[in-house]
């Protein structure tokens, strides 16, 4: 698929999705040169999960195009094993924005909690962008 056509053209293509309830998966794009530009297509495909790793997985086993979180794609995209197909156009509301850690609620946090929360938070606070994919 070119990088430089429209989010419509995923209609034609095997779409795999991260699931958000019973109604059907749609994806939603905003111009990322004209932000209030928005596009919503319905997509399908062979494969749904709930887990972005797997989707990832799924990807690279060819089985079609995902919207992956930064986290799990980052690698592939630094190895050159997938690319950005809509660099024009930025997905809308797919995942959080916000990570959570839960843990049961107790008067005093186990020092092995509290540092797992520190690394998770130092981990995940910083945007950093992809790497550049690697030269082929």
């Amino acid at each position: 698929m070119a990088a430089r056509r429209p989010p419509e053209d995923l209609r034609h293509h095997q779409c795999l999705t991260y699931p958000r309830g019973p109604q059907r998966p749609q994806w939603t794009f905003a111009s990322r040169q004209s932000p209030d530009a928005r596009v919503t297509i319905n997509v399908q495909g062979p494969f749904a999960t709930n887990n972005s790793e797997s989707l990832r997985d799924a990807v690279l086993a060819g089985l079609g195009v995902a919207l992956l979180p930064d986290f799990s794609a980052r690698e592939a995209i630094g190895r050159g094993l997938v690319q950005e197909l809509l660099p024009a156009w930025q997905p809308v509301e797919v995942f959080a924005d916000r990570l959570y850690v839960i843990r049961p609620y107790t008067p005093r946090v186990s020092r092995a909690v509290e540092t797992f929360s520190r690394y998770l938070k130092a981990t995940f606070s910083e945007t950093r962008p992809a790497p550049a994919p690697a030269p082929r």
